[in-house]
């Protein structure tokens, strides 16, 4: 542990303990030795251009002391610390992250661990939950894989698949090794945790009377849990975040009639369809979250879907040497290239240079980034028109700081490689810029500085929708200057959970028979405000009672159904970020709020000037029943918020 004449030193150097990283130390055996003890690192709070500009400066060796074969890792700055890192006197400025170790399990270097004991009581839990875990996958399968599967199928084929069986019972995923970060500022703890699984999954799909087989699925990936913010009382953080740092490896086999196996399209789009599925639930920037502390200003829908933490504008300048993919009888072969980047869940796709293997594309295009360990990925297709387009070469996998090193001046050169990672596919070359959030007081003292704009929609819910001809769910979309995002599809408002001791007392009175008005009057709820989610809390409890009762059954699903119809709720922000940001500032531009039905059409709009939303405290318009739906019946209020923020380009020096 440091002394105190050491601290005392770092405090006259300007440092400060609210700005420290204490790492805690994860138990021996998940990375072999013994844990060393635990010292808090107080280090001088340091910006984000401190951090990135000073990244190819940062290759200076870290020991990781947990490790059993004493290897050494390059270091990566973050705002946290991974593991138990001992630094030099001279270590790397700001709290580091050894993202090395992460990329090398990924890969399959098992040499840093030696086996994952400390995890294995997590092995064990999820083993035991692994049923139910079963069940809602299956149900994933058959109501987002399997749409998903018909949109992108042929028009001949369109809505002739289904699965005929599913099944994921069998092995239960494994865990570790683990990781534990502290971060002091932003007041959260983080779990990283290694995560794989090899299912002996067994689904058919029929399309056409013949079946596909899918079986044998294989998933790894990097999962954080983060608790946050901390609090003084039980349970000690106000809310939970569960995510896929980057999207998770996947791997299946398939089988089944030759001549459906043979369909070059199909199996992309089965594999497709099954990892956004994933991807749209649990990676970057999609959460699972839960309210841990519903007496707190912690909300649901900001846990979801949390800021950015900067923003990266990558542009790919040009190919060199792409790989032919076009035959032609009477000139060179050829391709028709075109490049699409991916960052998390976001995807953007340039325009196709006809016939040429050295393209010029200039494209560029803002990312958000959440993790600075987040890892890009680029792929290189030949355009067919008759025919599904050919993978020229693809980079996966691209650390995002390996891109940033060197400033945002540089060209950095890309190797691309084929499906089998053989090299000779061509060279692409990037020039990336970073972006720092700006507060509502420096973009409005400093709005020269600007260069781009984040709108976010907060959709918590629509009340009062009355119209029984909207197929539901529904969606809200968000739309300005030829920008968009959308949410999920609707549910009912979230149900009130009961006490065992209500549950005890309602039971009770359901066994004298008596009616749901008479047990709302004896739990002074017949004239509460949320009288209709107590009623459905009464009709859950007396279906639990008799599960072979199929009127109840109905009654319940009738009343759900009946409440999401009036109550949409969604619970999420849409974030789009716009380049082009003067109509904006100007008060010009207008932000669209769209309702959509279940297959996307336009129900209605709410129409909202940038102008108003500048006026309002903090750039953020706060709607209960001030925007409203202006053509459906009952003009339905929109209930959420919506908010600017600018950004501005660091100046980053490698």
């Amino acid at each position: 542990r440091q002394s105190s004449q050491q601290q005392q030193q770092q405090q006259q150097e300007g440092m400060s303990d609210s700005t420290s990283f204490a790492p805690v130390a994860t138990g021996a055996s998940s990375l072999g030795g013994t844990s060393p003890t635990s010292r808090p690192i107080l280090q001088r709070k340091e910006t984000l251009e401190e951090v990135i500009g000073r990244y190819s400066n940062m290759k200076r060796q870290v020991t990781h002391e947990n490790m059993g074969s004493a290897k050494s890792w390059n270091a990566d700055s973050k705002g946290k610390l991974l593991e138990e890192i001992v630094l030099e006197e001279d270590a790397l400025p700001g709290p580091v992250v050894n993202s090395k170790y992460w990329q090398a399990w990924m890969k399959g270097d098992q040499s840093c661990v030696n086996d994952s004991a400390d995890v294995a009581w997590l092995d064990h839990y999820i083993g035991c939950q692994w049923p139910r875990i079963a069940t809602w996958l299956e149900g994933l399968m058959r109501n987002t894989v399997e749409p998903a599967i018909n949109n992108a199928l042929p028009s001949l084929l369109k809505g002739s698949a289904h699965f005929e069986e599913v099944s994921f019972q069998g092995n239960s995923p494994r865990f570790g090794p683990l990781s534990v970060y502290s971060d002091m500022e932003a007041n959260e703890i983080e779990l990283r945790l290694g995560v794989q699984l090899h299912s002996n999954i067994k689904a058919w799909l029929n399309v056409k009377g013949l079946s596909l087989g899918i079986s044998n699925l294989k998933l790894k990936g990097i999962l954080s849990i983060v608790f946050k913010p901390a609090k003084a009382a039980p349970p000690f953080f106000g809310g939970m975040q569960i995510y896929f740092l980057n999207p998770p490896k996947l791997e299946m086999e398939f089988h089944g009639a030759g001549r459906l196996v043979e369909m070059k399209s199909l199996k992309p789009i089965v594999y497709s369809a099954i990892s956004n599925a994933l991807a749209n639930q649990i990676v970057l920037p999609n959460r699972y979250a839960r309210d841990m502390d519903f007496t707190d200003n912690t909300d649901l829908a900001d846990l979801r879907n949390p800021d950015p933490t900067f923003v990266l504008r990558l542009t790919v300048v040009r190919g060199e040497h792409l790989k032919a993919c076009d035959s032609n009888l009477f000139k060179e072969n050829s391709s028709d290239p075109y490049v699409v980047v991916f960052l998390g869940t976001t995807r953007h796709t340039s325009s196709v240079v006809d016939q040429s293997l050295n393209p010029e594309w200039n494209f560029t295009k803002d990312f958000p980034v959440y993790d600075p360990n987040q890892l890009v990925n680029f792929k290189v297709y030949d355009k067919d028109q008759y025919s599904a387009d050919d993978l020229i070469g693809e980079a996966l996998d691209v650390p995002l700081m390996d891109l940033l090193e060197g400033g945002s001046e540089d060209l950095k050169e890309i190797q691309l490689k084929d499906h089998e990672g053989h090299e000779g596919c061509g060279t692409i070359f990037v020039q990336t810029s970073v972006f720092c959030f700006m507060s509502t007081e420096e973009a409005k003292a400093n709005p020269g500085d600007i260069d781009g704009a984040f709108v976010a929609l907060k959709a918590i819910r629509i009340r009062t929708l009355l119209d029984e001809k909207i197929e539901m769910p529904v969606k809200v979309q968000l739309a300005m200057e030829g920008a968009d995002g959308v949410t999920r599809g609707s549910h009912g408002p979230d149900e009130i959970n009961l006490s065992d001791d209500m549950k005890e007392t309602i039971g009770v009175m359901l066994d004298e028979g008596r009616s749901q008005e008479s047990i709302l009057r004896a739990m002074n709820w017949d004239k509460a405000e949320l009288k209709s989610e107590y009623e459905l809390a009464i009709q859950q409890l007396r279906a639990a009672r008799h599960p072979s009762n199929v009127q109840l059954q109905e009654e319940l699903e009738q009343m759900r159904q009946a409440r999401a119809r009036m109550q949409p709720t969604f619970t999420e922000v849409v974030q789009v970020l716009i380049p082009e940001w003067t109509q904006i500032w100007a008060g010009a531009a207008t932000a669209q709020i769209r309702l959509q039905d279940k297959k996307g059409h336009v129900l209605d709009t709410i129409d909202v000037t940038s102008s108003r939303i500048l006026r309002a405290p903090n750039h953020e318009l706060i709607s209960h029943e001030s925007l409203r739906f202006k053509n459906l019946q009952g003009k339905p209020a929109f209930t959420g918020s919506l908010r600017f923020k600018f950004y501005r380009k660091l100046d980053i020096r490698g």
